[in-house]
């Protein structure tokens, strides 16, 4: 097993997925993407979050104009209400939704607040975005702080 693969299993444990989730989501996501990346991102795209700021069980994905669909708008508020409740949720949930919206650094910022905060996935989130810029150090640094929190 080369290093990269460990590093993709040593994720998937790190955050606990199960092989329904890493199949269901990683099988989709590696179509569009190449190598463990993919089930990484599934990883942590499949974590539960629970906090008391989410409001309901609306889906955190992109609205895309589908009707029943919170919008990024409305996701950003509910986002920012639990960000001014110090929750390390919503500051690594603005930051994907910054990263879809294709805004990389403020995306990064808000996911490193969670990972200093102590948030495991946006640590393994920050492990595969200095991957994808090719800085490896650090990205097993941030792989390393997951594995130890």
């Amino acid at each position: 097993m080369r290093e990269r693969d460990l590093y993709g299993v040593m994720v998937l444990a790190v955050v606990g997925v199960s092989a329904f989730c890493v199949v269901g989501w990683g099988t989709r996501l590696a179509n569009e993407l190449a190598g463990v990346g993919a089930f990484v991102l599934a990883a942590i795209t499949a974590a539960p979050v629970v906090a008391k700021w989410w409001g309901g069980s609306k889906p955190f994905a992109s609205s895309r104009g589908k009707p029943g669909i919170e919008s990024d708008e409305e996701r950003e508020k509910r986002y920012r209400r639990g960000i001014e409740a110090g929750d390390a949720w919503a500051m690594y949930l603005l930051g994907i939704l910054r990263k879809q919206q294709g805004n990389l650094d403020e995306a990064e910022r808000w996911i490193r607040k969670a990972a200093d905060a102590g948030l495991v996935n946006a640590m393994l989130n920050l492990s595969v975005m200095a991957e994808r810029r090719g800085d490896t150090a650090q990205a097993r640094e941030w792989m390393r702080k997951a594995a130890d929190s």
